[in-house]
This record gives structure tokens, sequence and C-alpha cells, in this order.
């Protein structure tokens, strides 16, 4: 996002900003309100409890960004300062304190914001997680498998610096191996039946790194839409959640895979979700509202055009 050009970073922004289409005046208010109100006094975005949470300070930025409303950035980038060079931080926290300083940058001009802390130095922690097999492990750091997940996000660092992957050949050959053997893809090895989540970063990691993408991914995607709407997140799971439906309409406008007649059914559940606060809850089963899901939410909504 640094540069931004042709990143799986810049798609999922401008996905965000086509929800603005799918939303009238008064809900474009409502959430964009609700948003601006997860903001602490220290320039982070609350996340479950009402303390700043790095990880969820990546979706309510993108979200207002997105927007285009205005919040205070360099408060922002004051509490993203406070974390340095990310030496107290876990591989996933890492990748949101990169994201999070690109949009600082995207948003407030070239040479608006620096830092006595480079991207170089987090990007050097992130590939202590670097696995055996050539790919990334979000959990474990010199392991021997890596994840879906973690691939995704590393790829997407990477980018939002403005840098070339290293190894990309190793990123692909794990993402392959994390195929599983009745559709999908998980984070795991020689599972039966992927995730949803995980299946839609790979597709979307693989289209972007100019991969071909295997079409029974796809189809494997697509079978967990549900005829009301909304995306299970495995072949077992009983009530289609946000995170799931937003990732996999991202991941099918990604490669082009078109919904049919169902597209009118998830944004009926996405809308189902959305709450009196202006924010949107995870599922018809967790109606807490959050930046995260109000995210995913827009991600969806943006994905079906």
């Amino acid at each position: 996002m640094s540069d931004i050009a042709s990143t799986c970073g810049l798609e999922m922004f401008k996905s965000v900003m086509r929800a603005v289409g799918h939303l009238e005046n008064d809900a474009v208010d409502s959430v964009s309100s609700y948003l601006l109100g997860q903001i602490n006094d220290d320039g982070g975005f609350r996340g479950r409890t009402t303390a700043s949470d790095l990880y969820y300070t990546v979706f309510g930025m993108t979200s207002l960004s997105a927007f285009g409303v205005e919040f205070s950035l360099d408060r922002t980038w004051n509490y993203l300062q406070g974390f340095g060079d990310g030496v107290d931080l876990d591989f996933v926290h890492l990748t949101c304190l990169l994201r999070c300083r690109a949009i600082c940058r995207l948003m407030g001009g070239q040479g608006k914001f620096s830092s006595d802390y480079d991207d170089k130095n987090i990007l050097a922690r992130i590939e202590k997680f670097r696995a055996g097999c050539g790919g990334y492990n979000h959990a474990v750091a010199c392991t021997s498998r890596g994840s879906i997940y973690a691939n995704f996000l590393a790829y997407c660092a990477y980018q939002d610096c403005g840098m070339d992957v290293p190894d990309i050949e190793g990123i692909i050959r794990s993402v392959d191996s994390l195929k599983c053997m009745r559709g999908g893809y998980s984070n795991e090895e020689s599972i039966e039946s992927g995730t949803t989540t995980a299946t839609a970063a790979a597709v979307v990691l693989l289209k972007n790194a100019g991969v071909k993408v295997d079409n029974s991914a796809i189809d494997w995607m697509l079978d967990r839409c549900t005829e009301r709407g909304g995306f299970l997140a495995s072949e077992n799971t009983k009530v289609p959640d946000l995170l799931s439906t937003g990732t996999a309409l991202h991941a099918l406008r990604t490669v082009g895979a078109p919904l049919g007649d169902k597209a009118t059914a998830c944004k009926e559940f996405i809308d189902l979700l959305w709450m009196e606060d202006g924010g949107f809850a995870g599922s018809p089963v967790d109606l807490t509202t959050d930046c995260e899901y109000t995210f995913y939410a827009l991600l969806g909504l943006g994905s079906l055009d």
C-alpha cells in the first residue's frame, strides 16, 4: 500500500470503496459514525474491549479510509510508533503494523509520515516465521510447515511495503501442499476438506501471483454458499458467518466466478447482520459488532457488483 499498485491490499481497499454503492446515504453515515466511535484517545481502534487493539485498528483504518472519512492520522500514527519495529509482536500483529503504517502513508501523502523504525526491520522479524517448506507459519517460528493464513499475510505485507516477496515459489509450493482431498484449502496438511477462509485466501494469493487457480477450489467455495445467503465456514458448519461470506465473495470476484441468483440472498444476509449501533455482527448467533466484522461486511458488499 505504500505504492499500493496491483496488490491484494489495494483490491480489498477498492471493494470497501464499492460498498458505498450498495448503501443508502444514511447507512454510510451510520457505519462511518460507528467506526469513528471505535477510535480511542491514543489513536488506536477498539477490539472486543474498550482497549485499543492493533489487529482491529487495521480494519477500522481501512474501512474509514476507503469510505473517504477523515480521522486523525497523526494520532493513529503516534499509536503505531509505540510498537517500534515490532520487537514484542507476534507474526499476525507484525503484518498488522505494516498494513497500518502503509495506510497512513497512503492517506497522508508522500513524505507525510516518517519514522525511526524501518519497514525492513519488521519484515526481517516476519522472516523468522518462514517455514522449512518455503511458506510461512502464523503461529510457530522456524517450523517445518506453513499455513495459508500466514502465506497470505506475508505476501500482503511485502506488497504493502512495495517489495517483492522473497521466494514466491516457496509460498506457492506451501499453498499447493495445503489443498484438501475433497476440495478447498486448509491451514493444516492432510485434511479431508478445507475451510472457506483458507480457500478464499489461497485463491486470491494464487491469482494475484499469476498462478492458475484450480476450478475445483472455486466450485468447492461456491458450494459453501447457502440458499438463504451467506457462506458456511466448512462442510460441517450449519450457520453461515460474515467472515466466511466476505472473504468468499471477494475471492470469487477476484477470479471472475459469478454467484448467479445467490447474489441477492448474500446481500440480504449481510444486511441482516447490520446492527442498530451502525456496526456489523459476525453471525446470526453472535450479534456483537466490531471493526473486523464491519470491514468484512463492506468487503462482501463491494464484491457483489
